[in-house]
């Protein structure tokens, strides 16, 4: 089973130049502007008799005040960092065999927010052994 926190650090070493806010539970901090904020997901569950779990990571990703560009750079930037990654890789202690976009990614309806910042959101299903 992936934890939050090894998934997180795995995403800092694929694409260095975002911060990451990792507590997940807490409410959203106002700064920094710039921010890639993730939520540990059900996802799509056991497959192969148990050997493999399939989590989901919510990722959402806030740009520069009154820049919606930035926020697009990013996510893209995120995005494909995260599918071009290389597996099978050991995250935490769970080997991950592949890293899949469940869905689009796009901006997140709301925003922009009253720090006049967008968002742009996307799921991630991550195949991982059980360790079973």
């Amino acid at each position: 089973m992936i934890k939050h926190s090894d998934f997180v650090a795995w995403l800092k070493t694929i694409c260095p130049d975002l911060e990451y806010y990792e507590k997940h539970a807490s409410p959203i901090p106002d700064k920094p502007d710039r921010l890639v904020m993730t939520t540990k997901t059900p996802g799509a569950g056991l497959t192969m008799d148990g050997l493999f779990d399939r989590p989901g990571f919510f990722i959402r990703i806030r740009g520069a005040a009154h820049d919606p560009d930035s926020t697009e750079s990013d996510a893209q930037s995120l995005d494909h960092a995260i599918l071009t990654a290389a597996v099978p890789v050991l995250i935490g202690d769970s080997w991950v065999t592949s890293v899949t976009r469940f869905g689009g990614l796009g901006p997140l309806p709301g925003t922009p927010d009253l720090g006049h910042r967008t968002e742009w959101a996307v799921t991630y299903i991550v195949t991982a052994s059980t360790n079973l």
